[in-house]
């Protein structure tokens, strides 16, 4: 299955020459909420990772996109992004602050 991801808008990986680094908070895995990722026309299942919260107010989200029948990749989406990104569940786990700014 051929996989376009231009339909989503991906964060760009911080580096050291931007401001300060994004705040990031980690589920442990399998404990995160989860998202549905539009592709390709069809609405795939993700798990959510991490949370990272830019001082500038951005927000994206770190999730495992997995596309039937197996198999899975990490991306990292800007959020919101009306149409392209929904939650699907919550979870009651929270989240452990790792680096950056509260």
């Amino acid at each position: 299955m051929a996989v376009v991801m231009d339909e989503l808008e991906q964060a760009a990986q911080w580096r050291a020459e931007d401001d300060e680094p994004p705040g990031v908070w980690l589920w442990r895995a399998g404990k995160g909420p989860a998202l549905h990722v539009r592709i390709d026309g069809r609405w795939l299942p993700s798990s959510v990772l991490a949370r990272l919260a830019y001082g500038d107010g951005r927000v994206a989200y770190q999730v495992v996109v997995t596309p039937p029948p197996s198999g899975g990749y990490e991306r990292t989406y800007r959020w919101p992004q009306k149409g392209k990104l929904r939650p699907t569940s919550r979870t009651d786990t929270p989240a452990a602050r790792v680096i950056g700014p509260a």
